[in-house]
């Protein structure tokens, strides 16, 4: 079983090589296997929660941006990145970014590991702040919902629904390109249209092509023999991208 293993962590450092991709762009990729789908949403752990506290909490206090915690999991090592669960990113990230902007430093960090793995008892820092905790008392079991479409007449939508659209190719490779709102097997290949969404901003540091800060929103779809020539015949996959991640065919 090791063994196998092991090939398959040789085979996947080669596929994320070999097409110069991310760890968010492996989609139909082999050796990865099937996604797991899950039929029953599973019950978060109190250690989760934590987690998700101290990021938004983190964020909310401006001690980094909420964009941040996503391009500090993008530019993970790809085969640490597939290795850890997704509180694990977190968790990563929130470290990651508390670090680069001076807020911890790496043997602080370290040397609570340290103590809590020697005794997990060991009592940890306490603050209050009830204007935080009531935001986080809504933002972790509803999600932040308050995310609406805007509109700006003087910026109509470049493309309409049935139009025939190619995701534009980004310049730049590996691991650290951090583009996981374009997704690499997308890049190059031609979709439709199928809803426009309305304007909708992003957060740096996700730099749209463009260089605004909001743009129109499509889902579009594509064929997914298309992109994989394994995939079920007849199978499609639909993607929001934004405006400038595409390009018209002709």
């Amino acid at each position: 079983m090791k063994k196998a293993v092991a090939m398959d962590t040789d085979l996947a450092q080669g596929q994320l090589e070999r097409r110069s991709l991310g760890p968010h762009d492996i989609g139909g990729e082999e050796p990865f296997g099937r996604v797991p789908v899950e039929k029953d949403q599973p019950t978060y752990e109190d250690w989760q929660m934590h987690v998700l506290a101290v990021l938004f909490g983190a964020a909310i206090n401006g001690l980094f941006g909420f964009g941040d915690f996503r391009a500090a999991m993008e530019r993970m090592h790809p085969l640490a990145y597939l290795s850890a669960s997704y509180y694990e990113r977190l968790i990563y990230s929130v470290e990651t970014n508390l670090v680069a902007n001076g807020v911890l430093t790496a043997d602080e960090i370290e040397s609570w590991v340290r103590a809590l793995v020697e005794d997990p008892a060991t009592p940890l820092p306490s603050g209050s702040n009830d204007t935080l905790v009531d935001i986080l008392r809504t933002i972790l079991p509803q999600g932040m919902t308050d995310l609406r479409a805007q509109d700006d007449p003087a910026r109509p939508p470049r493309f309409t629904v049935g139009q025939t659209v190619r995701g534009r190719v980004i310049e730049g490779s590996g691991y650290v390109r951090a583009h996981a709102r374009h997704p690499g097997y997308v890049q190059g290949q031609e979709g439709v249209v199928e809803r426009s969404y309305g304007m909708f901003p992003t957060f740096p540091p996700y730099d749209l092509p463009s260089g605004d800060a909001i743009e129109h929103v499509y889902a579009v779809r594509f064929d997914a023999t298309q992109l994989w020539p394994t995939a079920e015949p007849r199978t499609s996959v639909v993607i929001d991208l934004s405006e400038s991640y595409l390009e018209p065919t002709d």
